[in-house]
């Protein structure tokens, strides 16, 4: 049975009372009602039941190809079969392991005229782990890419859900987390040999280890007020969320911040790459990044400068968690996270770098669109352990700002043959990571104490345009620039004997 469900209000979340039946699509819009979009609802279920969760698309303006991800949690939830609907031509059948993230994809390779339908493209199918504990999960759809028959990309907004997931009831025969005159109704149906499916591990009432029309008649009376107990279920205790396997701590990671206070020769001797934050749609220059310790975060941009999106990666294992919708912020040249206020500040940076842009880290939504500084940034810091800011424009300057972004102290700094992009900073320096012009063939980070003291120029050997710096638990990080999208990379220092 499917149960169509409509909203009143974008982004209102509707629960539908449905889990061993279907969840159809219905409108929560992440980018205006004609945008094109995916579109889910949620769904509320017992442990140990099931659901159908349909995928549509809407206001579809035409393509003949379509490319997302199904993301879920799998402590609670498991993926056990997917239906192409054939809404949509050329569904490519998707690997036999299931796991999240799960990509699905339709390509009318031979096209030439666009598909304009709308509806549902894909049936889900989940079983509610009754090892997971009850509580709320969300699924995701996360737009990869699509193209129309002349090949320019199109857009569709992600969708996400949240799964309700109850403790079991004895008597909730459609597993929706209640006991209601229904259960008692598909019972005596399912009795009567009708074809219909019901949690027959929630039907025996009389605890016999049989269904029988004697569970139905304790059933009715217990609707009709006699003094009637249902017994409890018995519920697994939950498994716990799994710890993450934990590596035998290597040998420390040589911190640049320890080795320059010591006097060591070093030397940093490569890169190995993190995270990759690819082209998506238009925004394809990575600008700024920085990190809170957990996600790492970076700025793509189209060739011209206004508006940009964030995205959102886990750091540890470089798993996509979120983008933000267009923000404006002019050229986005680089962004530090304030621990301390949990925000993210964008420099705009070039003809508006007096002003700064902050950002939920959380929603990726604007918190301040215009934050006024006194002096020109192109690239900005921010230190934990001082609680305190530094700026800087084109390499050439340096401002260190207090916690509500006055300014303390100016420096001016030379001019060095390298193109200087944004910064970073530890408890102890300020790193500006700058690729090379003219005959320079390698990058370099430039080394200042938070006192605008010059300290050393290190060489890293790469051409590629470093756009921004940051630290982690003493892991140094520079993310790049190199044609699509933006890449963040560990540096690999090697001490001299």
């Amino acid at each position: 049975m499917k149960k169509y469900i409509s909203l009143a209000l974008a982004f209102i979340m509707v629960f539908a009372v449905l889990s061993t039946g279907t969840v159809h699509s219905s409108g929560v819009a992440e980018a205006g009602e004609t945008a094109p979009r995916y579109e889910l609802t949620g769904v509320k279920c017992s442990l140990g039941g099931t659901f159908d969760l349909y995928v549509s698309i809407k206001n579809n303006p035409g393509i003949i190809s379509l490319r997302h991800t199904v993301v879920y949690d799998t402590y609670a939830l498991e993926l056990t079969g997917v239906e192409n609907l054939g809404l949509l031509n050329g569904f490519t059948t998707p690997p036999a392991t299931i796991k999240s993230p799960y990509t699905l994809r339709w390509a009318d390779a031979l096209a030439t005229e666009n598909n304009t339908a709308n509806g549902d493209t894909v049936k889900l199918s989940f079983i509610a782990k009754n090892t997971a504990a009850p509580g709320l999960y969300d699924i995701s759809v996360v737009h990869i890419e699509a193209r129309n028959a002349e090949g320019k990309k199109v857009a569709f907004a992600d969708a996400t859900i949240r799964v309700e997931l109850d403790a079991p009831l004895t008597g909730d025969a459609d597993g929706d987390g209640e006991v209601t005159d229904w259960d008692a109704i598909l019972f005596e149906r399912y009795l009567a040999n009708w074809n219909i499916k019901i949690r027959t591990d929630l039907m025996d009432i009389d605890g016999d280890g049989e269904l029988s029309d004697w569970d139905a008649i304790i059933l009715n009376r217990y609707f009709a007020n006699w003094n009637i107990q249902l017994p409890e279920q018995e519920v697994p205790t939950p498994t716990p969320e799994p710890t993450p396997y934990v590596e035998p701590t290597p040998t420390p990671r040589p911190r640049l911040n320890e080795l320059i206070k010591e006097g060591k020769e070093f030397e940093i001797t490569g890169f190995t790459q993190v995270v990759y934050s690819p082209t998506y749609m238009d925004y394809r220059v990575g600008q700024g990044a920085c990190s809170d310790g957990t996600y790492v975060y970076f700025i793509l941009k189209p060739s011209a400068d206004g508006e940009a999106i964030i995205t959102k990666y886990n750091l540890k294992t470089g798993a996509f968690v979120k983008r933000s919708q267009p923000i404006y912020v002019f050229h986005g040249n680089d962004m530090t996270f304030d621990t301390a206020r949990n925000l993210i500040y964008v420099s705009h940076g070039s003809s508006e770098g007096k002003i700064l842009t902050t950002v939920d880290p959380d929603t990726l939504e604007v918190v301040t669109q215009s934050v006024s500084i006194k002096k020109g940034s192109g690239a900005i810091t921010y230190s934990p352990g001082r609680d305190a800011f530094a700026i800087s424009q084109g390499g050439t300057s340096l401002h260190f700002l207090n916690n509500e972004l006055k300014v303390q102290k100016s420096l001016s700094r030379e001019a060095l043959d390298y193109t200087a992009q944004g910064m970073g900073s530890d408890e102890d320096y300020i790193y500006f990571p700058m690729s090379p012009k003219n005959d320079n063939h390698d990058n370099v980070l430039v080394v200042y104490d938070w006192d605008g003291n010059y300290v050393t120029t290190i060489h890293m050997p790469t051409d590629w345009e470093s756009e921004s710096m940051f630290v982690v638990d003493g892991v140094y990080y520079v993310s790049f620039y190199h044609g699509d999208g933006a890449r963040l990379f560990e540096l690999e220092i090697t001490v001299k004997e």
